[in-house]
């Protein structure tokens, strides 16, 4: 293939870009002609959010045991039966 010449890679930039700016100017007159959604429920208010319940009353639960490393829930040998 054939190297172009300063005037053509020119010339295809122009198009390129004449190319992409009317794909953007679709895009973007099918965004405004666009019909408003109405499947969802209009918002009570500017920072409308989802409904969140309150803070629990009393203190918070403690977390969870750890387990120290090398540990497994795994008793190999039990000392007792289980009564």
């Amino acid at each position: 293939m054939a190297a172009l010449s300063p005037a053509q890679e020119k010339a295809v930039s122009l198009w390129l870009a004449i190319i992409l700016a009317a794909l953007l100017a679709l895009a973007l007159a099918a965004v405004i002609t666009s019909p408003p959604r109405t499947d969802s429920p209009p918002a009570e208010g500017a920072c409308a959010g989802p409904d969140l319940p309150g803070p629990a009353p009393g203190p918070p639960a403690s977390p969870l045991p750890r387990r120290v490393a090398g540990q497994s829930r795994v008793v190999a040998h039990p000392a007792a039966p289980p009564a």
